[in-house]
């Protein structure tokens, strides 16, 4: 992924005033063939006019527009040459509601969750081992859909991680989830793994690469996971994973073995 940030861009426009207004045009490389602009500016009418025409904002702050209310905007920086690559894209992905590619293994590819995986979901959940292990979800697909969208607005927005998509690269198909949640006690990793492709190994190739991605990418330290009590397969990962026990705790009138290791 590339983005051009060419000296030439920025351009200064003049009001009544003589304020001076900061607007510069960012092209970010989304996908193979598809280019997206990114305007960063340091004017609220301005940015509200940009978002209006369906345009990705970045909002630059400094001293002498904190006054103005950018509240309704969801991204700002303090130095324009400080974005780099990834995180223009970032931006311009949030605004189109694009999904994020997390990470690649071997075999899969971990994705943001999108609604179309609302189908896959639900015949995952139908599956005893994980009824017996995992919270209830609804059967009714579009009611997963509507728990999607709220769930890349409200998590994905906020945090920037979750609970993301495995799909196989050899063939396509979502076999699972996998991910990290910030929970009371801090983040913890969560997995499920369709039937079709347990004992495979697939947990803990994709948790492990989770793992690294979260002390790389997002500086966490120390990993939480809870194992419900006779869920042999998830202990035996979470400790191939190198998580050790701590102690049994109480959820949902369900007992857990509470695991953490350090990143």
């Amino acid at each position: 992924m590339k983005f051009n940030l060419p000296r030439n861009s920025s351009r200064v426009h003049h009001r009544e005033k003589c304020e001076a207004i900061m607007h510069r045009e960012i092209e970010v490389i989304i996908e193979e063939n598809r280019i997206e602009k990114l305007h960063i500016t340091d004017d609220c009418v301005q940015a509200e006019r940009l978002r209006d025409a369906g345009q990705a904002v970045l909002i630059y702050l400094h001293k002498g527009n904190r006054q103005q209310d950018f509240s309704s905007f969801r991204y700002a920086v303090e130095d324009p040459e400080t974005v780099d690559g990834a995180f223009a894209e970032r931006v311009v992905r949030r605004h189109l509601n694009l999904p994020w590619t997390i990470l690649e293994t071997n075999r899969c590819i971990v994705r943001e969750t999108v609604e179309e995986d609302a189908k896959a979901i639900v015949a995952m959940y139908q599956d005893k081992e994980v009824a017996k292990y995992m919270p209830p979800l609804p059967i009714n697909v579009e009611e997963v859909r509507d728990m999607i969208t709220a769930y890349r607005k409200e998590i994905y927005g906020l945090y920037e991680f979750g609970i993301w998509t495995i799909i196989e690269k050899s063939t396509g198909q979502i076999i699972g989830r996998a991910g990290l949640e910030m929970k009371e006690e801090g983040p913890e990793l969560g997995y499920m793994i369709d039937a079709s492709r347990r004992n495979q190994g697939y947990a803990t190739e994709v948790c492990k690469a989770i793992l690294n991605y979260a002390r790389e990418e997002l500086g966490i330290k120390e990993m939480l996971a809870f194992v419900q009590l006779y869920n042999e397969a998830s202990l035996t990962v979470c400790r191939k994973l190198g998580f050790t026990s701590k102690e049994m705790v109480e959820r949902d009138r369900k007992v857990y073995s509470k695991m953490n290791r350090t990143l």
